[in-house]
């Protein structure tokens, strides 16, 4: 999954606001965990650490499923600056099947 650099989603400093980076890895997150089990799901926690601003893209998440726990799918996510070839962030989601 991935978007563009466009100046909506930059912050005053030039770079991609933390938000937006956090909405991707969730979303990111969702999306495998839905596309491994079929069924609806939601993100429970996140832990979500900035390594480098975003600033040229299109930004990138690359979301893997690494393991699962009695409360959800354990989500490792990479966040990348294609345009500058560097990982801008890394996390970890519980994303967890609703009922």
């Amino acid at each position: 999954m991935q978007f563009d650099v466009t100046d909506a989603v930059r912050n005053p400093w030039g770079i991609v606001h933390g938000g937006v980076t956090a909405s991707l890895v969730d979303v990111a997150a969702e999306r495998a965990v839905a596309a491994a089990s079929g069924a609806l799901v939601q993100t429970g926690d996140v832990a979500l650490h900035f390594l480098a601003p975003s600033r040229v893209g299109p930004v990138r998440a690359t979301a893997t499923v690494v393991g699962e726990r009695a409360d959800g799918s354990v989500v490792v996510v990479e966040v990348r600056d294609t345009g500058r070839d560097r990982v801008a962030a890394r996390a970890v989601a519980i994303v967890r099947r609703r009922s």
